[in-house]
């Protein structure tokens, strides 16, 4: 006969790193002794016609120092669709950091090097449809990278209201003429106004330098 299926939130394993403590008895509580451990979980229940229907998450615990348990909840998690979250067991992005303190909520980046270079982050856009095809050249008006800024809204239906962003835009044709490497870009600065959730262009900086203030094609 067949086993019982799998079912949601089930522990399909557990990987436990331990090591040896002779201050522990034999009423220990579950995590002393362990340092680390690595858990395999179903994400929903395997009763799916096809057999390789198995979604599963991995959570990943450390433990702390001193009387501390670190076992209680992951500090990292991977989910079935490989969405990774940081101080979340339910991310919804490809990586997620939730935290309530400065330290447990920022990303730091920060390099060690004799000379005048720094830390960077990239933004990059490709018009192929998929990872790893040939590249495809970007468009006049694509966007090239935006930071939005939100924040949280009990009252709304979103929950999570943007309050302000700032977007790169493709500010022409790319490569044109005699210059293969050519990107004209803009840089749009937006606000959201009182008693609203969109938020509205402020100012741009085109691809010559002008700035614009209520107007996203300035003269000058």
């Amino acid at each position: 006969s067949g086993g019982e299926e799998v079912t949601n939130d089930q522990i399909i394993g557990t990987l436990s790193f331990k090591g040896y403590d002779d201050t522990i008895d034999a009423d220990a509580v579950l995590g002393v002794g362990t340092g680390a451990k690595i858990v395999a979980r179903a994400n929903s229940d395997w009763n799916n016609s096809n057999a390789l229907y198995a979604p599963a998450d991995l959570e990943f615990y450390t433990q702390t120092s001193g009387t501390g348990d670190g076992m209680s909840s992951p500090r990292m998690v991977i989910d079935k669709v490989g969405y990774v979250g940081i101080g979340t067991t339910a991310p919804p992005s490809q990586l997620s950091v939730f935290g309530t303190t400065t330290a447990s909520s920022e990303l730091t980046i920060r390099r060690h090097s004799n000379d005048v270079s720094s830390g960077h982050i990239q933004f990059i856009k490709d018009r192929a449809a998929s990872v790893g095809a040939t590249g495809v050249s970007v468009a006049d008006n694509d966007v090239l990278g935006q930071i939005s800024f939100y924040g949280h809204n009990a009252h709304s239906t979103a929950s999570d209201d943007q309050g302000a962003y700032i977007c790169a835009r493709v500010n022409g044709t790319p490569v044109s003429g005699s210059d293969t490497s050519d990107m004209p870009t803009e840089l749009e600065f937006g606000t959201t106004p009182d008693d609203s959730d969109t938020s509205l262009a402020r100012m741009n900086i085109d691809k010559d330098g002008y700035v614009g203030i209520g107007t996203s094609s300035p003269g000058s």
